[in-house]
């Protein structure tokens, strides 16, 4: 692929059209966007490109469509489950890419600072989570968080962790169970996290009929009794580093598939790359869209399409 000189790529000599070399427009627009054009060009020419992370901006601004490419796809990552750690200029990050997802709020004070945002930008393609998180029962109940679970559309994070928390696991059951019940008489779906309580978990929610998604499964056991349940999955950032997740990511129908960041502290602890710029976020999560769509035969394209149906879904009133 040719080194060039921008504005003046010869695209409009090679094609014979009018418009400006899309691989510039999309540069100048968004390079987020741009990054995952590079991978369906790659995808559609055949051509091997050093896509990473650390691009330069020069290499950017230089590469060029080959001939014959005459249409690039802009696609937007969907962000299934995160946590913005008391920073709304995340959210705002993602609305200004009319990108769509699910932000988590733990507590009240985040609660209030994702509402206080959502007024100011009514039309975000952003969900809002709530729910006591196993990690909290110490110090939060579900009747405390009450109000907030009637008001939000999804409840979780919720669920069991028999390892990374000394909270005793029958505190976490007994707010678990009440809020399993609130969300099956409010008919709104919920986000489970099952950290060495998976088969627990599994027994449990079949007591409680309901739309479920597993953020960040990474058990080699008991996902085809999930799938019966019609379960979604999402993907994280342990993509190919932890086999369980990846073969998860093998294995899941697409149409039950998610992709997640879970937020940038998370993307930063699973890589030990330090993930702290909303550039960086981009980056990673454009990077990690294509790596899970080259594990399943598809173009990033149609996979954040399907990526698209599949929250869509999920979130559906029922």
């Amino acid at each position: 692929m040719a080194s060039v000189r921008p504005p003046d790529c010869g695209w409009r000599r090679t094609t014979g059209l009018e418009t400006v070399c899309p691989a510039h427009v999309g540069y100048q627009s968004s390079p987020h966007s741009f990054l995952l054009m590079i991978y369906i060009l790659r995808d559609r020419c055949g051509e091997t490109l050093p896509v990473s992370g650390t691009f330069c901006h020069q290499f950017l601004v230089n590469l060029c469509p080959p001939p014959g490419i005459l249409v690039a796809e802009v696609v937007t990552v969907i962000d299934s489950h995160f946590h913005i750690a008391g920073d709304v200029g995340l959210l705002t990050h993602l609305a200004q890419r009319q990108a769509a997802g699910i932000v988590n709020s733990q507590n009240s004070a985040e609660w209030a600072a994702i509402q206080q945002w959502r007024q100011n930008h009514p039309a975000a393609a952003i969900t809002v989570s709530a729910g006591v998180h196993p990690w909290d029962v110490n110090r939060l109940t579900p009747a405390s968080m009450r109000p907030l679970l009637q008001q939000a559309p999804v409840i979780g994070e919720i669920g069991l962790d028999a390892v990374w928390t000394k909270n005793p696991l029958r505190q976490q059951r007994v707010a678990f169970v009440q809020q399993l019940a609130w969300a099956r008489d409010w008919h709104k779906p919920v986000i489970l996290h099952t950290k060495g309580a998976e088969k627990e978990i599994l027994t449990t929610i079949r007591q409680f009929p309901n739309r479920y998604y597993i953020h960040w499964y990474d058990s080699p056991e008991h996902l085809s009794d999930y799938l019966r349940l019609a379960t979604y999955f999402s993907v994280g950032p342990s993509l190919g580093l932890d086999p369980a997740v990846t073969a998860l990511a093998e294995t899941v129908p697409l149409d039950r598939l998610l992709l997640e960041s879970d937020g940038l502290e998370s993307i930063t602890w699973a890589t030990e790359q330090k993930v702290d710029t909303y550039a960086d976020y981009d980056r990673f999560m454009t990077d990690l869209l294509a790596r899970l769509a080259h594990l399943r035969g598809l173009s990033p394209g149609a996979l954040a399409d399907q990526l698209t149906a599949n929250l869509t879904r999920f979130l559906a009133k029922e």
